[in-house]
């Protein structure tokens, strides 16, 4: 028999109740619940470490959306929300250069109005691949913190290589301009930069996913 403190017990865990009725009379419920990776509790804990602050946004009710957060140790959390509400809570928050991981079609939105969208590409819909930048083929969460890494490092290296080659090429100039290099020392120093400037972008492969 199907009574409202069993029906509070499923909601209290976290599951979505459905009521199944037969000839107006309610004969039983369906809950449904997400299952959190084993992996996605440290996922969170290394996006965390790299400075970024996660946020749940989910179509869920409260309850099933703070006791998910919970497992994984987010907490900022949205819930009850359409397709149209994630977006607009992505650009009132565009100051954040929000980053968007989605899999579904209701994520949709969200993904193609983020600074940066990743979908999971093995159990997202086409669509929510269609609409990202980034797509985590293998579907493993706990790569998201490497993600992060290696595109920090790599914007690292963009801004030392335009700062090194702007160096290089300002000390070419001014030592041009008082007769200490010629053409050919000054062809050596452009290359000799130039070779500087990919080795050092090349140092990032040495970076590995742990």
């Amino acid at each position: 028999m199907v009574t409202k403190d069993l029906e509070a017990q499923y909601y209290n865990q976290g599951a979505t109740v459905i009521l199944v009725s037969m000839r107006q009379e309610i004969i039983g419920l369906i809950a449904l619940a997400d299952t959190v990776r084993e992996a996605s509790a440290d996922a969170i804990s290394g996006l965390k470490a790299l400075g970024i602050t996660p946020m749940l946004l989910t179509g869920d009710n409260e309850q099933a959306a703070s006791t998910t957060a919970g497992k994984v140790g987010i907490s900022e959390v949205k819930a009850n929300l359409m397709p149209e509400d994630k977006m607009q809570i992505i650009k009132d928050h565009a100051e954040r250069k929000i980053c968007m991981v989605g899999d579904g079609v209701n994520d949709a939105l969200a993904l193609s109005t983020a600074y940066a969208g990743i979908a999971m590409g093995g159990i997202g819909s086409d669509i929510a691949v269609e609409s990202t930048d980034a797509v985590l083929v293998s579907d493993d969460i706990q790569r998201l913190p490497y993600l992060f890494k290696i595109t920090q490092k790599a914007m690292r290296k963009v801004r030392q290589n335009i700062i090194i080659g702007l160096a290089i090429n300002f000390t070419a100039i001014i030592l041009s301009a008082t007769g200490l290099l010629v053409p050919t020392t000054a062809a050596i120093v452009h290359n000799c930069g130039s070779v500087f400037v990919v080795v050092n972008a090349a140092m990032i492969l040495r970076e590995k996913d742990t």
